[in-house]
């Protein structure tokens, strides 16, 4: 990353005046995902993108757009906003950001509560289902990682059993990257 990347992404966020600021990124990278939803572990790995916007008002980040491109196939766009008490559809997202790096943390559980197998535990109380999302940026480096985490109960009768039993089952997917500032805006 240029000298010149580092200091718009440090400085972007820490002085000046009070109106909002937007800094525009493009990651290339690594998705690694990992999945037991279809019976044994599946794991893949395959390059990426990632074009990201960070809006900044008074040293607070009030906004986070992601455009992920997985391969060559360009998925849905994430808007992020602060919002730290959970919403009607069990939607959380808390921002922490400090001078060396911005952290994003989503949860978003549907469902009811219920007693699940979840790893070696049988009576484990988890929501019917559960997706997580983190996104850690550094602000001087440009390094991003973002992991996104879905788990789904689901019966299953094991070989032999006489009753089914309910199962956590979970896709997890990662991204890894350099970020760069970009020329030009393209949200």
């Amino acid at each position: 990353m240029s000298l010149t990347g580092l200091l718009l992404i440090g400085q972007s966020f820490l002085a000046g005046p009070a109106f909002a600021k937007t800094v525009f990124l493009v990651c290339d990278g690594e998705f690694m995902t990992s999945s037991t939803m279809q019976g044994p572990t599946k794991t893949d790995q395959f390059d990426g993108a990632l074009y990201l916007s960070v809006e900044a008002d008074e040293f607070a980040v009030r906004r986070v757009k992601l455009l992920p491109f997985e391969r060559s196939t360009r998925l849905a766009a994430i808007d992020l906003m602060p919002q730290p008490r959970s919403s009607d559809d069990g939607r959380m997202t808390v921002f922490t950001s400090t001078e060396d790096e911005l952290v994003i943390e989503q949860t978003e559980s549907r469902g009811k509560m219920v007693n699940a197998l979840v790893g070696d535990d049988p009576l484990a109380l988890t929501p019917e289902s559960l997706h997580v999302m983190n996104l850690r940026l550094n602000r001087f480096s440009g390094y991003i990682t973002i992991s996104w985490h879905d788990h789904q109960v689901r019966e299953v009768k094991p070989e032999g059993a006489l009753r089914s039993i309910k199962k956590r089952y979970s896709h997890s997917k990662t991204f890894a990257a350099d970020c760069n500032t970009m020329q030009q805006r393209i949200f």
